[in-house]
This record gives C-alpha cells, sequence and structure tokens, in this order.
C-alpha cells in the first residue's frame, strides 16, 4: 500500500530518512542495530521489526529470538519417537512475514549495488562485513536447499530463520557499546 520507499517518505512527512539515527533515542540501542542493517534488510522493513520485535539484547542467544518469532519446527516427542513438524508460527505473525518476504532476496546472487553502497555510507565495518557474510551464506545455502528438490517455500523459511541469526548478530554488536 505504500508503493515505493520515496511513497513512504511522503506519506511520514520526511522522516523516516532520519528513523536510523532519531530511532536510537526512542526506541532503544537495538532500533539502531535494526535500521543498519545494510544488505541484509531495507529501512522499512528494518523499522517495523524494530517496530514488532523491541530491543533485541533480551535474546541472549539467536536460537530464542527465532523461537520468539516462531520460526523453529514444532516437535512432538513420545518416548523414542521424535516428530518434526512445520514451524510453530508462535509469536509476532508480522515480524515473521517480512523476514520470509525479506529471504526471497536471497534466491539471486549476493552483490552490493548503488542503493546498497548508500546505505553502508557510515556505517561501522565489522557490521557491513556481518551483512555481506550473511549475503554469501544465505544465497549459498539457498542454492544448496533448492538443489535437494525441497519445496520453494520449505527454503525460504529455512533462510528467513537463518536470517533472524544474523539479524540479531548485528544487533548485539550496536547494542553491546551503548550498554558499555
Amino acid at each position: 500500500p505504500w508503493g515505493s520507499a520515496g511513497g513512504f517518505q511522503r506519506r511520514c512527512g520526511g522522516s523516516a530518512s532520519t528513523w536510523s539515527t532519531s530511532s536510537a533515542s526512542y526506541c532503544g540501542s537495538s532500533s539502531t542495530a535494526c535500521a543498519r542493517f545494510p544488505g541484509t534488510v531495507a529501512m522499512i522493513t528494518a523499522a517495523t521489526l524494530v517496530a514488532e520485535i523491541g530491543d533485541l539484547a533480551r535474546f541472549t542467544t539467536p536460537r530464542k529470538l527465532m523461537a520468539y518469532l516462531g520460526l523453529v519446527p514444532a516437535e512432538y516427542s513420545s518416548g523414542a519417537k521424535i516428530r518434526r513438524r512445520g514451524i510453530t508460527k508462535a509469536g509476532n505473525p508480522r515480524a515473521r512475514r517480512l523476514l520470509v518476504e525479506s529471504a526471497w532476496t536471497y534466491a539471486k546472487p549476493p552483490r552490493v549495488g548503488q542503493d546498497h553502497q548508500r546505505r553502508q555510507e557510515g556505517v561501522e565495518l565489522e557490521i557491513i562485513r556481518i551483512a555481506w557474510k550473511a549475503q554469501l551464506r544465505l544465497n549459498d545455502r539457498y542454492r544448496r536447499l533448492a538443489a535437494t528438490g525441497k519445496p520453494k517455500n520449505v527454503v525460504i523459511t529455512a533462510i528467513a530463520r537463518e536470517l533472524v541469526g544474523f539479524i540479531w548478530a548485528i544487533g548485539q554488536r550496536v547494542a553491546a557499546p551503548a550498554a558499555a
């Protein structure tokens, strides 16, 4: 419904461009992490994730964040039998949907375009490295899982789950200096 990022910017009265700096004072240090995910998610997705998830520092491990978002397999076990099913779908459906939609970008080869380069200006080198590692790893994982013949929705959900791990890593990296 928002159209392009420019349309989103106009509807917000031009304030969206300042979110990456002003959101830290409004939502806490993890919002800076989300708003500065260069190469992993775009600004609108990052802002929505910050609003839906909140402070990433409250999750001690990436698996806890994955479980919170409902991106872990459901398990029905009894005795020696272990049966794993689809994802649990616990937690926030809006954040989960955004992550699954974002995961589709890793079906394409990794690259840093002009938009990514602009978003990376002023961002810590370590965060850029984590984002590039995410692009390489998630694209490779997508290709490997798709080559096994798994359904595309299953592959994309696995990529979304792993994307959460990279988002958590960046969130911890950005939140750490603020906590010190």
